[in-house]
């Protein structure tokens, strides 16, 4: 994998003694997974390719997918395109028929002509599957972008994706790394959710708790990711400012 210079991301900083203990005070990861997502928006860069529709698989994605977003934002604009809209949706893990309308009434309301579909880890590649479906059969093009990824599950997402000319999957790196960011509700605000809780409609991580000191922290956590974000993606730019 390309190496990037070190990102000036806060890393984690450790907590004062009397809250170390509190299993909820929260860091963020998002600079544990900076080189993968510079990777990443590297590939997707170097394309040439623009997108209408960034469409974010599950809670998990939701960093990666807005990092990529800030990043198009600025390359599209240098380009003078349009920024890409950004749409988040959990309907990987569901298997019903309810959940897979309303993400392609979402879809067809919208009517992107160019969708880059993001996740933060393909295992086995199945669950992903599910949602390039519901792409392929409203006939619209698409390409995966990938934090990271098994060897076996890049194998069945590439067999996946790129059967049509001109898709691509795009990867951070094969290897676990994606799976830092799996279920961080913490620092992305969100967390997955089960049973009847809408597709579009992630349950808030810091509505789970009615402590207010603790929800205070999570707030923190999230406002902390956010900020993370903003300068990861301004040192991706300048990185990638011959590409674009």
């Amino acid at each position: 994998m390309e190496n990037f210079p070190e990102s000036k991301l806060n890393s984690p900083k450790p907590q004062p003694q009397e809250k170390q203990e509190n299993p909820v005070v929260v860091i963020t990861r998002l600079a544990e997974v900076a080189p993968e997502l510079q990777k990443l928006a590297r590939e997707i860069v170097e394309s040439k390719k623009s997108y209408d529709l960034i469409l974010s698989d599950d809670a998990s994605a939701r960093l990666v997918s807005l990092f990529l977003k800030k990043v198009m934002d600025e390359v599209q604009i240098r380009r003078g395109e349009n920024k890409p809209d950004i749409r988040f949706v959990s309907g990987g893990r569901h298997d019903t028929r309810i959940v897979f309308e309303a993400i392609s009434n979402l879809l067809k309301e919208f009517d992107p002509k160019h969708v880059l579909l993001v996740t933060e880890y393909i295992c086995s590649g199945d669950s992903i599957k599910k949602l390039t479906k519901i792409l392929e059969d409203l006939k619209i093009d698409f390409d995966l972008a990938v934090l990271s990824s098994t060897t076996s599950g890049l194998k069945t997402a590439k067999e996946d994706v790129e059967k049509k000319p001109g898709q691509e999957v795009f990867l951070g790196s094969v290897g676990p790394m994606g799976l830092k960011l799996y279920g961080e509700g913490k620092g992305q605000g969100v967390v997955k959710a089960g049973g009847s809780y809408p597709v579009f409609s992630p349950v808030r991580y810091k509505d789970m708790t009615k402590d207010n000191e603790i929800k205070k922290e999570i707030q923190a956590s999230v406002n902390q990711s956010r900020k993370d974000i903003d300068v990861l993606a301004k040192e991706t730019l300048s990185l990638l400012s011959d590409a674009i």
